[in-house]
């Protein structure tokens, strides 16, 4: 954006010029070879691949369905929890509360 002003003293195409940044930061980001364990969301998982996933259900927070859960809730937890198994080439593991299993 520097260089945008030095050129013109505007932001005239400052749009493409965050568009052009922020897709090598997504290409940069896919083939980077990760090593050793990544701690992520399901979310951030979307799109990469690992050798074994293991999905983790905090007691307390980030429970994939809350009580009193509507449809709509479940139907969401069950498509996050499908993006999180399918991460996995070999082995998904999911450990949930042994007193309140999910």
């Amino acid at each position: 954006m520097n260089e945008l002003w030095r050129r013109h003293a505007n932001y005239i195409g400052v749009e493409d010029a965050v568009k052009d940044a922020l897709l090598q930061e997504y290409l940069s980001a896919a083939i980077r070879p990760t090593r050793g364990v990544s701690v992520m969301t399901i979310h951030k998982s979307k799109g990469k691949e690992f050798s074994e996933v293991l999905l983790y259900e905090d007691p307390y927070q980030g429970r994939y369905v809350r009580l009193n859960a509507t449809a709509n809730d479940i139907a969401q937890a069950r498509l996050a929890l499908r993006v999180g198994v399918t991460r996995a080439m070999f082995r998904s593991l999911i450990l949930t509360p042994r007193n309140e299993p999910c």
